[in-house]
């Protein structure tokens, strides 16, 4: 009996510390990042849903009217895949975005080294 226990706890904890991983940290999950510079506001959306489909929306605000430049307001969708702490972003046109991923509440921290320099994106978890 005391060993039909210990394998029982045994499984429910793997089953935990599995479920806590950067992959289920991101599943069903959308981020934003706001940027204001004078009168422009750039909201970029980053979303991470099941079947690792991203989507990715940003709009430009120039005084508060939704730009109609396609340069400045446009979505792309791809898939997303973890391994570790590393996310993958693959875009439909090939593109590849590789990154370290670190989640903390509700700020998720995109690291990149290029070059020597590292670069930190720091998005916010919206709440639905």
């Amino acid at each position: 009996m005391k060993k039909a226990i210990a394998i029982t706890l045994a499984l429910v904890m793997v089953v935990l510390f599995a479920g806590c991983g950067l992959q289920s940290q991101l599943a069903r999950t959308a981020w934003e990042l706001i940027e204001k510079e004078g009168a422009v506001e750039t909201i970029s959306i980053f979303s991470f849903e099941l079947g690792n489909v991203y989507k990715e929306e940003v709009r430009c605000y120039v005084n508060g009217v939704l730009s109609s430049d396609a340069n400045e307001t446009y979505s792309n969708e791809g898939k997303w895949a973890v391994d570790g702490e590393e996310l993958t972003i693959t875009y439909e046109d090939g593109y590849v975005f590789v990154c370290r991923a670190v989640i903390e509440g509700d700020t998720l921290d995109l690291i990149q080294e290029k070059n020597g320099v590292t670069y930190k994106l720091t998005l916010t978890r919206i709440k639905k």
